[in-house]
């Protein structure tokens, strides 16, 4: 009699995809280690910015403790130029250029934070004289009944050495204001009046 063959039971597979406790700790180290690596170079990336910053700050306070503030002011009653050191540090004023002409035998003046010195100002009054000149030759005295308005201006220049060693140039302009009344007709009455202001230009940075 023929035996019966048993069919034999298939061998279970395992499905079961859940990973090792190794691989899991593996997986989770390599995560970290990129977390890690990132935190570190946008935390380099935050301090080179902030390092970049307080550099601009200090810069910026050095800059502020050494402030250059230079003020001209022509006084009309004495004819002088007074110049005014209205900065935080001490300045130097080397020379000056009225008109393109440069006075020889300058005297330098150190003017600390608040203090004022006073050019004796005859280049600066010639130079007003020379412009007066021009504007009393720009019309004629034979006119009667004429009231005239003229100005004209000189280029004034002030050359500066700062506290930290650096040069400067504060450019300005001097504006002569004429105004002539001429009333021969009606009461015979004649006047000139002169005043001369200075606009304050732009204190450059300059190697001169």
């Amino acid at each position: 009699m023929a035996k019966k063959q048993s069919k034999s039971s298939p061998v279970p597979i395992s499905t079961d995809s859940r990973l090792k406790p190794d691989n899991v700790h593996n997986w989770v180290q390599t995560v970290l280690a990129f977390i890690a690596v990132g935190a570190a170079v946008w935390i380099g990336v935050v301090q080179n910015r902030i390092g970049n910053i307080q550099n601009q700050i200090n810069q910026r306070m050095l800059d502020y403790n050494y402030e250059i503030s230079l003020m001209a002011t022509y006084l009309n009653e004495t004819k002088t130029m007074m110049l005014s050191n209205n900065g935080k540090s001490n300045i130097i004023i080397d020379h000056y250029i009225v008109g393109g002409v440069q006075p020889k035998n300058f005297p330098k003046s150190t003017l600390v934070p608040g203090s004022s010195t006073y050019l004796t100002a005859n280049p600066i009054n010639e130079k007003i004289e020379e412009i007066v000149k021009l504007i009393e030759n720009s019309f004629s005295r034979a006119q009667y009944d004429s009231v005239i308005n003229l100005q004209g201006e000189i280029q004034f220049d002030v050359f500066v050495v700062g506290a930290d060693q650096k040069k400067y140039i504060c450019k300005n302009d001097i504006t002569i204001r004429y105004q002539y009344f001429d009333l021969h007709s009606h009461k015979k009455f004649n006047y000139k009046n002169l005043q001369v202001f200075v606009h304050q230009g732009l204190l450059i940075e300059e190697d001169w």
